[in-house]
């Protein structure tokens, strides 16, 4: 996507008086994202995308609207608007100061990083409380649809992943402890790169960009693939956070596991797809993760308190 940021910016009033802006190269996403500096000292994220998303955009937007009422520590949204001479569209939100999680933790002792965790597992819960619009098709008949596709494409990928048979078997025998879930608003992408801290303590939850519609306890899962790597006691705060100090309900583990199994095999495919080169990496973490369930023998991880 061709983009002519000085032109963009000048059509976008509040960034009309912008004195720096930087580039923001990390994530996977086609958008363009700035950090923005005024005049008057506000800082803002633009995020500029092709014309094609500006429904999904929309949508995004209103999202963070949402977050509001909810009162999650989350980007404020300032303004969107499509821009069809140039094929773009645009949202401007406030810039959430600070450090991703990833970096951050590990400079802080492990009671902290727990702190971190519960703040940010707290967050989750509020968002959660965010229902599915009536017309999003029930989550199971949603999952099962697109895990299937996974597994199709898994088993054409020519990817060998060491104890797979043990993972089908998993999800295969806890198919059951997904039919009657609910259907929330989920960040999909609620890990530690994507949480900001700052002066030791948790700021806020950014790119909103993967949500979806479906059970909250699949907006879990990407604290076994990420955030526990860098920092067991975040995770774990994150867990106590999330149910406010009680022990997870019955049969959480349970689906939760059979969500991890699912993500091990969309993840290869996943990462053949988006990120080739980071492949190695990919299967590092898998092997993590599968070895954190004993090859799916447990359903609750190792790292779990």
């Amino acid at each position: 996507m061709d983009l002519d940021l000085a032109l963009v910016q000048s059509r976008i009033e509040p960034l009309a008086s912008a004195v720096s802006v930087e580039k923001i190269m990390k994530g996977f996403s086609a958008d363009h994202k700035y950090r923005v500096a005024t005049q008057d000292g506000t800082v803002y994220l633009l995020r500029v995308s092709s014309l094609s998303q500006w429904a999904r955009k929309q949508n995004e937007f209103h999202i963070l609207q949402r977050m509001r009422d909810y009162q999650v520590q989350s980007p404020v949204p300032i303004g969107a608007d499509p821009l069809p001479d140039l094929q773009l569209c645009y949202y401007v939100v406030s810039y959430v100061e600070g450090e991703d999680a990833r970096d951050a933790l590990p400079g802080y002792s492990q009671q902290v990083q727990f702190a971190i965790g519960a703040a940010a597992g707290r967050d989750l819960r509020k968002m959660h409380q965010y229902l599915a619009p009536p017309d999003i098709s029930p989550w199971p008949e949603r999952l099962i649809r697109k895990h299937r596709k996974y597994v199709d494409a898994y088993r054409t990928s020519g990817i060998v992943l060491k104890h797979a048979d043990a993972v089908f078997t998993f999800i295969d025998d806890h198919l059951p402890y997904i039919q009657q879930s609910a259907n929330v608003f989920q960040h999909d992408d609620f890990h530690v790169g994507n949480l900001i801290v700052r002066d030791g303590a948790y700021s806020g939850v950014i790119d909103f960009n993967r949500y979806d519609w479906g059970d909250p306890i699949h907006d879990m899962i990407k604290v076994g693939f990420f955030s526990r790597e860098i920092s067991a006691s975040f995770a774990n705060g994150q867990l106590q956070g999330y149910f406010a100090g009680e022990r997870p309900p019955e049969h959480f583990w349970e689906t939760y596991a059979v969500y991890v199994a699912m993500t091990v095999i969309a993840s290869v495919v996943w990462s053949l797809q988006m990120a080739p080169e980071q492949m190695d990496a990919m299967m590092e973490r898998l092997y993590l993760v599968m070895e954190d369930h004993k090859q799916f023998t447990l359903a609750k991880p190792s790292w779990a308190e």
